[in-house]
């Protein structure tokens, strides 16, 4: 597996030490697990905690895990592992990013599209809404409609999508001027 086709979801934030917390959890076989701690990136999407396989990019290096549970809390991803040799490669890690396969996410991007007909802001102004959703082979890219009827396109990445609030249905944008007047 090559980085370039990896999809980064989620950012360290933290390591749970479970010999201090009471986050520890057993499971029926008796094996501990330990709290792993994203920020969830952009490229996000809740529909990706049906996957079974993960990555974790450690620093340069590429690592495949089936975590023994994932879960959303509030903004923050929550992964369980058991292997706590991983565990001490993680603690060990520089930059820690978590992944999922380019297939995997189009798949679930594709099959799970919640953008849908929600409302592009704009510093503070809602400029237009959401029509469709595709993937260009580096990541998602949205398609709206302005007020005005033109289409625009916005890549659904960090640069350009600062917050997704599904709960208000609002995508929040920065610095897509460049991206209004090639519209225009």
């Amino acid at each position: 597996m090559l980085d370039n086709e990896l999809i980064r979801i989620g950012k360290l934030k933290k390591i749970v030490n479970v010999e201090q917390s009471k986050t520890e959890i057993i499971d029926i076989k008796n094996q501990k697990k330990t709290q792993i701690q994203f920020k969830p990136l952009s490229s996000f999407d809740e529909a990706l905690l049906e996957i079974e396989d993960f990555f974790l990019l450690i620093d340069n290096k590429i690592r495949f895990i089936s975590p023994a549970k994932i879960k959303k809390s509030g903004s923050i991803i929550d992964l369980y592992l058991t292997d706590l040799g991983l565990v001490n490669e993680i603690n060990e890690g520089k930059i820690i990013y978590l992944a999922v396969e380019n297939g995997e996410y189009s798949k679930s991007r594709n099959n799970n599209r919640p953008c849908i007909g929600m409302s592009i802001v704009y510093n503070g102004v809602s400029i237009a809404k959401v029509i469709d959703l595709f993937f260009n082979g580096a990541h998602n890219v949205i398609v709206a409609e302005t007020n005005t009827g033109k289409e625009i396109l916005i890549p659904d990445v960090s640069e350009f999508i600062i917050d997704k609030d599904f709960d208000t249905r609002i995508i929040k944008v920065i610095d897509i001027d460049d991206l209004l007047i090639l519209n225009d």
